[in-house]
Formats: structure tokens, sequence, C-alpha cells
């Protein structure tokens, strides 16, 4: 059995930013944010990548995403249980996630 521990998330040097204004949008990547609370236009995504983001206490309750793509990022305090991510159909990807 495998018992190295899986590398650590890479963040920004500069720290992480809020995200732009207005909803989220599919077909985008979104690199270094904080993403807080309600998410407006999170609700379906498509082939959307976050890259060195982290996720504070956003309700992910409902949500749709098909083809969107997790590489260092950090779900903290995120109710995930009624989340629809279809991991066994791999629609979504993820590379050095971090789970809390």
């Amino acid at each position: 059995m495998d018992t190295t521990r899986p590398n650590a998330p890479k963040f920004p040097r500069g720290g992480l930013r809020a995200p732009p204004p207005g909803p989220l949008e599919s077909e985008t990547v979104y690199r270094g944010l904080a993403l807080e609370g309600d998410l407006t236009g999170a609700e379906a995504l498509n082939a959307v990548t976050f890259q060195g983001c982290v996720f504070r206490q956003v309700n992910l309750t409902g949500v749709h995403w098909r083809g969107v793509r997790l590489t260092d990022v950090r779900f903290e305090g995120c109710d995930l249980i009624r989340t629809p991510i279809e991991w066994a159909a791999k629609p979504v990807q993820s590379e050095r996630s971090e789970w809390e």
C-alpha cells in the first residue's frame, strides 16, 4: 500500500483575489481566486478550470458541473454531500485538491 501523502495544492505567491464581478461563466479559466458564499452563475458550469483557488463556505447544493477541472484547489467548509458531481463519468477532473 502506498502511504505517501499527496502533494498539497499550490496557490499564487501574491495571494488570492476576489472573483470578477458578475456571474461565473462557462468555458473560462479562473486562477488564484477566493470564492466564498453563494456563487452567482455557478449552478451549471461547462468546460471551466479552477486553478489555485479556494472555495470557502460555498453552497454547492444543486450545481451541475460538466467538464470542470480542479487543479490546486481547496474546499473549506463546503457541503459536498448533495452535490451531483459525477465522479464516475469523470466530467470533473481534480488534481492536487484538498477537501476539508
